[in-house]
């Protein structure tokens, strides 16, 4: 239903009028992401966060919104800060700078989205504008970093409202579009991470079932599980080039009745801890502006916990009759889905791992966009004046705010602190020799030190080396760009004396590296890749690789189970080669009679241009006796720097277990077999 044009309006004035209101959103919204990561964020400015920097430099080398050459870490990244951060760069922008840019246009958009979802749900500009807005504020730690900050559930967060709002318009109205809408919102998300559709999915439905009865919820849940599993779909053939470096689900176990009981105390604790800035003042010294603002904060809590019972009681009371449609109580539903899926995300997070309450941060924010929009709808029946409504209801936001709450600590705003965290003295130093030297690449031994470097110093691209076998280093692709560890000359290493950085020490004394810079525990070398000797020789026991269809046994093997009929048993495990010929072995325990296949192997090269096979056969019975495949498989000189991966597939009915890979590089390519490890 359009909104009535004023009286005293042309029609063209009323026309123009419809784009203030999304233009008013989006400076807003961009000046709060300006700020948010200007002053705010830049103190607690985190590798994670830097990682979308990296991901952005890697898109554009390869004119690609998903690039290859890139680790994504436990999901794809498909809807985060990365593309704007792009944009900044190719605009001009530099180090933190860009990053600032991009993360504030990144909001701005996110929160245009959301204003046109609000805008149909609501039929008020308005009131649609300054929700969205008073939405973007951040209120505790979610806010400030996974929404905000190194949004890696701002996305998240506004589909997830978008897939509610446009169900709810839907049960209301019965527009055919506000379904599609919803279906979009679901996919979109399928698309990026399943787990995180899924478990919008559910509450969703049972929702729609509660309120607008099962022929209502059959039609729904059925498009929007439909939405799903092409998004699962559109996932999984994303990800055949582009692996993750953490499988979720094959991380989850099921857990004890006490663990549930401990581990939904730990979320209810982390939950209410991280919704408002209460926490931040733990352990501050009683002050008067501090009390103020500890009290806003506290009041803040109690009224949406309130508001979370209040809700409650309405679902209870909603469920206890016949379904009788969503006329009316459109904004009782979005609650209800926001209730709903904090129950049905804290079950699954407390009986499998991992252990986080970040599962359930997309219920959470939804919860406190139903608040905002009844606080919006009880303070405008006292407060008659527009102006007035808009001024009240943004300091009864801010006073609460983590904004005003990081703001009673004056000095950890001051321009010197922040500089510091940015741009420590090491900065300078490493940006000047990397200019004076021609060299760009920077290695060290800690993730979150080394990866930040990639958005705080211009011209830098750093990545981080892991310690291997207590003496070695190798490198770690998590959330990095792969060819960033195929230099092909000499490189510049950053380090401070953890055990990684001693290993990397003594492995640049050995091989001739050179110190360049020395304060007290910091220093910076010189020399070549400390890594390039390892990719001779590498063994893997079976539980060490990835696995969708097997279990871990005893002796640290993969086992198949007996009820999977598809997907790779054991994949992995990702390492680079250096150009030449090796030898592989699959060792493994085949549970039929020799000659009788139980399963096959593929071995193959992911690479920055395609997949590339290198070689492929049958597994053989061994009557649960240990046995090996094995084969040569060759790195081409010059091929596209690749990650190894060696497939396996046990076949239905069979027994497969496998116990271990080995890969060991010929001496030459003519010369005899080398030993394995």
């Amino acid at each position: 239903m359009p909104e009535p044009m004023h009286p005293f309006m042309s029609a063209a004035a009323t026309r123009a009028s419809r784009f203030i209101a999304p233009t008013l959103v989006a400076l807003i919204t961009f000046l709060i992401g300006y700020v948010h990561h200007r002053w705010f964020f830049a103190r607690d400015f985190h590798a994670d966060a830097a990682a979308m920097q990296v991901l952005a430099k890697a898109m554009i080398d390869q004119h690609s919104l998903l690039p290859t050459d890139f680790g994504y870490g436990n999901q794809l990244i498909l809807f985060r800060s990365s593309p704007f951060i792009a944009l900044a760069l190719l605009g001009g922008a530099a180090g933190y700078q860009a990053f600032i840019i991009g993360s504030a246009l990144s909001i701005a958009f996110w929160s245009l989205v959301l204003y046109a979802m609000l805008r149909a749900y609501t039929h008020d500009r308005l009131k649609a504008s300054v929700v969205t807005v008073l939405f973007m504020i951040p209120m505790g730690v979610w806010d400030h970093d996974y929404i905000l900050g190194q949004q890696s559930h701002l996305s998240n967060v506004v589909l997830s409202a978008g897939a509610a709002l446009a169900t709810a318009i839907y049960c209301t109205r019965r527009q055919a579009g506000a379904l599609a809408l919803a279906a979009l919102c679901i996919f979109l998300m399928s698309a990026e991470a399943p787990i995180r559709a899924l478990l919008v999915l559910l509450p969703l439905s049972i929702g729609v079932f509660v309120y607008g009865g099962a022929a209502t919820a059959r039609r729904v849940a059925g498009l929007l599980l439909l939405a799903l599993v092409i998004g699962v779909v559109t996932n999984r053939a994303l990800m055949a080039s582009r692996p993750l470096g953490l499988n979720l689900l094959g991380t989850m176990t099921f857990r004890s009745i006490g663990d549930i009981i401990l581990t939904l105390q730990q979320i209810s604790l982390e939950m209410l801890g991280a919704i408002s800035s209460v926490n931040i003042f733990a352990a501050n010294p009683l002050r008067a502006a501090s009390f103020l603002l500890y009290a806003a904060g506290l009041a803040y809590l109690l009224a949406i916990c309130g508001y979370a019972a209040w809700r409650a009681n309405a679902l209870f009371a909603r469920v206890r009759q016949a379904p009788a449609g969503l006329a009316g109580a459109a904004d009782d539903f979005t609650a209800a889905i926001a209730l709903l899926g904090v129950l049905i995300g804290s079950i699954a997070v407390a009986t499998l791992k991992p252990d986080t309450a970040r599962h359930i941060l997309w219920a959470g924010a939804l919860l406190r966009l139903s608040f905002i929009l009844f606080v919006y709808g009880l303070a405008s029946k006292f407060v008659r004046t527009r102006a007035r409504l808009v001024a009240l209801l943004a300091i009864a936001a801010l006073l609460p705010s983590f904004w005003f709450a990081t703001l009673s600590h004056f000095r950890g705003l001051s321009p010197r602190m922040i500089e510091l965290r940015i741009a420590p003295p090491i900065n300078g130093h490493l940006r000047a020799l990397a200019e004076q030297l021609k060299i760009h690449e920077v290695f060290g031994g800690d993730f979150w030190r080394m990866h930040s470097l990639n958005a705080t110093v211009p011209g830098i691209a750093a990545g981080t080396l892991v310690l291997q076998d207590n003496d070695s280093v190798v490198p770690d692709y998590w959330l990095s760009r792969r060819s960033l560890f195929n230099p092909g000359h000499e490189v510049l290493y950053y380090l401070k004396g953890d055990k990684a950085d001693k290993a990397i020490e003594a492995a640049l004394a050995r091989n001739g590296g050179r110190r360049l810079y020395a304060m007290d525990e910091e220093s910076i070398w010189i020399g070549k890749p400390v890594w390039a000797t390892l990719a001779n020789n590498f063994s893997w026991k079976g539980c060490e690789l990835s696995t969708l269809t097997g279990v871990k046994t005893a002796d640290c093997a993969i086992q198949n189970r007996a009820e999977a009929s598809s997907g790779f048993l054991t994949f992995g495990p990702y390492v680079d080669l250096a150009p030449g010929k090796y030898l592989f072995a699959l060792d493994y325990r085949g549970g039929a009679a020799p000659g009788t296949t139980v399963g096959e192997w593929e071995v193959v090269v992911l690479s920055t241009a395609k997949l590339r096979t290198l070689g492929s056969g049958s597994i053989k019975g061994t009557l649960d006796k240990s046995g090996r495949v094995t084969g040569n498989i060759t790195i081409e000189r010059g091929a596209v720097p690749g990650r190894l991966e060696v497939r396996t597939v046990a076949y239905p009915t069979t027994r497969l277990a496998i116990e271990g890979l080995r890969i060991a590089r010929y001496a030459c390519d003519n010369c005899p077999p080398p030993a394995l490890p």
